[in-house]
């Protein structure tokens, strides 16, 4: 009897353990996609206040070769983001759109 209350203790330890590290683990790389976009998007925003970017939608190759931003890497899958990814702009809202 006493064997298993001790494999339901260590099964429910395990069970713990396993769930709270995926959920901190997705949000870690939420968090990091963030921050990967939000530089990207500030670098565009920053183009279009300085009238070099007329246009709504700001390629990243654009925004490298006039030097707002340099060579961004996915976080995630360490490789660089497609040069004809671009930022989107409608109205006031700014979003980044990936292009594998």
């Amino acid at each position: 009897m006493k064997k298993i209350g001790y494999v339901l203790i260590i099964l429910s330890v395990v069970i713990l353990v396993v769930g709270t590290t995926y959920k901190v683990r997705k949000n870690h790389n939420t968090n990091l996609m963030k921050v990967s976009e939000k530089r990207i998007i500030e670098a565009a925003q920053r183009c279009q206040n300085e009238d070099v970017c007329l246009d709504n939608k700001i390629t990243l190759e654009f925004l490298y070769t006039k030097g707002y931003l340099k060579e961004e890497i996915n976080p995630l899958t360490k490789e660089i983001y497609n040069y004809n990814s671009y930022v989107l702009k409608n109205l006031d809202n700014y979003e980044f759109i990936v292009v594998n």
